[in-house]
């Protein structure tokens, strides 16, 4: 069922968000339930999550007047094959046209040929290619 994130979800998001699996791609990013909880908060953002009697995936875009991006589109592993991915993206645009936003974006790692492939399915369009630099400050 994919459905609004809520406060009972945070926990969970947040273990998805620092797992091996999601870090990998964000190197150093490390979430915490004080920064979800914010996220959740927020009026513009859009959170919603794949709940199969536990969490199976969470997507967060950050909503502006006529575009949206989509900050995070994790699937747990144990799930993956299941159009989870799709039914989140589904979803999501189908609130993103209740709210008059005409154009969605969003960044895929270079390595991630699955999520490429789903993007381009269902009518995603390939942009420009970057390279992720981070640095930790303190």
């Amino acid at each position: 069922m994919i459905r609004l994130a809520n406060q009972n979800d945070v926990e969970e998001i947040t273990l998805l968000l620092n797992s091996e699996e999601f870090t990998k791609t964000f190197p150093g990013e490390i979430y915490d339930e004080a920064e979800m909880i914010q996220k959740l908060e927020v009026p513009q953002n859009i959170n919603i999550v794949a709940d199969e009697g536990e969490l199976a995936g969470y997507l967060c875009a950050e909503v502006e007047p006529g575009f949206a991006f989509v900050v995070f589109l994790v699937v747990k592993p144990q799930f993956r094959g299941r159009r989870i991915a799709s039914q989140l993206m589904d979803y999501f645009e189908s609130l993103c046209r209740a709210r008059k936003v005409h154009k969605i974006g969003y960044l895929v790692n270079i390595e991630n040929t699955i999520m490429q492939k789903i993007s381009e399915k269902q009518g995603y369009k390939r942009g420009y290619t970057f390279q992720y630099f981070h640095k930790s400050i303190k």
